[in-house]
């Protein structure tokens, strides 16, 4: 996988050095082979700075695992991929009367992005930030 594809969105640093695929990665964790703080998740790269770069290590491209699998049309509550874009989450909620409860600057962040960077939209004084909003998550880390 071309590692250039995997700047930072202020190119502050330069692209990743080494990309792998999600299902790739999702191997060598549960094999137990992933050494530690080798694997860092790049979404779809619109953190500032470079929080999605890992110079050390590679990171991983998440954009794959893009699934919603399920949403409750009563709650709002929606289980889903770290991959899925909230553009994506707002066009399958939004005919049943529910937006998400905060929604930074773009639509174009993956969930996984908005959940680690704890994002914050316009209304961050009343809803708080994205975290705030959040149930449960699974986490994989080498």
């Amino acid at each position: 996988m071309a590692a250039g594809r995997f700047p930072s969105f202020g190119l502050a640093t330069p692209p990743a050095p080494r990309a792998i695929g999600a299902d790739e990665a999702i191997a060598l964790l549960k094999g137990g082979q992933a050494k530690p703080a080798s694997l860092l998740a790049y979404g779809n790269g619109r953190s500032y700075g470079d929080s999605c770069q890992n110079g050390a290590g590679a990171v991983v491209d998440m954009r794959s695992l893009n699934r919603i699998h399920a949403f409750n049309a009563e709650t709002g509550v929606l289980k889903a991929d770290a991959g899925v874009l909230l553009s994506d989450i707002i066009a399958h909620a939004a005919p049943y009367g529910f937006f998400p409860a905060v929604v930074p600057g773009t639509q174009f962040v993956t969930l996984g992005g908005a959940i680690v960077n704890d994002v914050h939209g316009k209304n961050h004084h009343r809803r708080g930030t994205f975290g705030c909003h959040v149930e449960s998550f699974t986490l994989l880390r080498s």
